[in-house]
């Protein structure tokens, strides 16, 4: 096991946050009403161990946001996350964005179908959940987060405070924070961390935006957030480390987001937990005061 080295970057006291959405590779086809991936044969699992290997040499800990139909057709992976020291969160059970649910209903119906698997599979409390592509819209937010805390979640990481200071999104917090409840009860809402310059913030916290910037910028990002004496976050997707993963028709639009510069995203994260320390949301979470 190789220890990560220390280094400028690390919030005094604590660690950055270190996430995953396991998903099939395939969703964003699929949201798109796009086939062909159903005759192909299933690539994920493979890419999760290899991810859990990477993780273990530095001994560094991670949050998997997991859908639990992923979940579902491979148990074996989420017992092996579990197994090697690591969070399971929801990503909700079908990967819906938000809006596509149509009310209340729908959306309870998704997330419990979720921490049914997952809690099962993972044989610990499932505490956070995250929105699939970050879609949650604001008139439905305070009914989402109070749906969350009644199931027994404690945080949620689906707000993405990037751009330029025009509209909501950008006029977010862009560290954690708690979101007050009815009943003097709170929910931690951590969002994925950006890089602040001048009056624009660069979405420099992983996925697509890791692959499209320099590797600087997600350094600087981190960095930012340690002198704010908060932890920045990281997201990924597995597939992001999958450069041979396959390629069907679609837009350009698309298909630029999805494997521009596959091939660097393991290198990138190989050097980022050589250098800063990562563990997951919730053991972050359980360091914090408890409010009075």
């Amino acid at each position: 096991m190789t220890p990560f080295r220390a280094g400028a970057g690390r919030p005094p006291g604590g660690s950055h946050l270190l996430t995953f959405d396991a998903e099939h590779w395939y969703e964003g086809y699929r949201l798109r009403g796009h086939g062909g991936w159903e005759r192909l044969p299933a690539r994920d699992p493979a890419t999760i161990e290899r991810l859990l290997r990477l993780l273990a040499e530095y001994d560094q800990q991670a949050t998997f946001f997991t859908t639990g139909r992923f979940a579902a057709e491979f148990p074996s992976v989420v017992r092996s996350i579990v197994a090697a020291g690591h969070e399971i969160a929801s990503h909700g059970f079908g990967h819906v964005p938000f809006p596509r649910f149509g009310g209340r209903p729908a959306f309870r119906d998704d997330l419990q179908r979720s921490l049914g698997v997952l809690g099962n599979l993972a044989g610990q409390p499932i505490r956070g959940f995250r929105a699939p592509l970050w879609i949650v819209p604001e008139s439905d937010r305070a009914w989402m987060l109070e749906a969350l805390a009644s199931e027994g979640l404690t945080y949620d990481s689906s707000q993405f405070a990037w751009g330029l200071p025009l509209g909501a999104r950008a006029k977010r917090p862009i560290q954690p924070y708690r979101v007050p409840l009815g009943d003097g009860h709170s929910l931690w809402e951590i969002p994925p961390s950006v890089l602040t310059v001048g009056i624009c913030r660069l979405p420099a916290a992983g996925g697509f935006y890791l692959r499209l910037f320099p590797e600087a910028v997600v350094r600087a990002a981190l960095r930012q957030s340690a002198d704010a004496l908060q932890p920045g976050l990281l997201y990924l997707h597995p597939y992001d480390m999958d450069p041979t993963c396959p390629r069907l028709p679609a837009s350009w639009y698309f298909l630029l987001m999805r494997y521009y510069r596959l091939g660097r995203t393991e290198g990138v994260l190989r050097r980022l937990v050589q250098t800063f320390r990562f563990t997951s949301i919730a053991t972050w979470i359980a360091s914090q005061p408890v409010p009075a």
